[in-house]
């Protein structure tokens, strides 16, 4: 994952930088190696502390800890998920020769046994919902029969109505279940 230095395209790389993370936390092992292009050395800085912040949010851990790129900044990444560590040893060459950037190379154990690994998986049970049935309990709620005109109460008449009617006719399961191993 590349992100320009730009500071539109900093403010456009972080949500989907999340939300790749977020689909990454269900695998065992997860090594994301990348030119970042964001300062990563300045502790005060409003992107390097939101990038933190998302690594942090997503279990990860920035493994890089001086500078990789000619002008003294920390620029690349090398990255896992927290727990369970399995990085033996990084190594940054100095930057320039035939990049500007560091040559990063690290040693993992990607074949560590991973039986204790889970993740919790929460999903509403569709298949029973029987949509008639519903619409008939809602036709005599509170929400349908007598709305509430404030718009904050209306609002949380309506959340109140359909989460209880939802958790009715289509409850949450929650299940452990083996986080997927990735192929090295």
């Amino acid at each position: 994952m590349y992100c320009r230095s730009c500071k539109t395209l900093v403010t456009i790389f972080f949500d989907p930088f999340s939300h790749l993370l977020e689909r990454l936390t269900n695998y065992s092992f997860v090594l994301l190696v990348s030119d970042v292009n964001i300062h990563l050395d300045d502790d005060l800085s409003t992107d390097t502390i939101r990038f933190n912040e998302i690594l942090d949010a997503h279990n990860f851990t920035q493994h890089v800890q001086c500078p990789t790129h000619v002008g003294g900044h920390l620029l690349d990444v090398f990255l896992t998920r927290h727990s369970p560590s399995y990085v033996w040893k990084i190594d940054v060459l100095p930057p320039g020769g035939l990049s500007d950037h560091s040559m990063i190379t690290g040693s993992a154990d990607l074949l560590k046994d991973s039986c204790d690994d889970t993740a919790t998986r929460c999903a509403r049970s569709w298949r029973s919902f029987n949509l008639d049935v519903f619409l008939h309990d809602l036709s005599r709620s509170v929400l349908v029969l007598s709305p509430p005109s404030d718009p904050a109460e209306l609002f949380t008449e309506y959340q109140r109505t359909l989460t209880l009617l939802l958790d009715q006719h289509a409850p949450v399961r929650r299940r452990r279940v083996p986080s997927r191993r990735s192929a090295p």
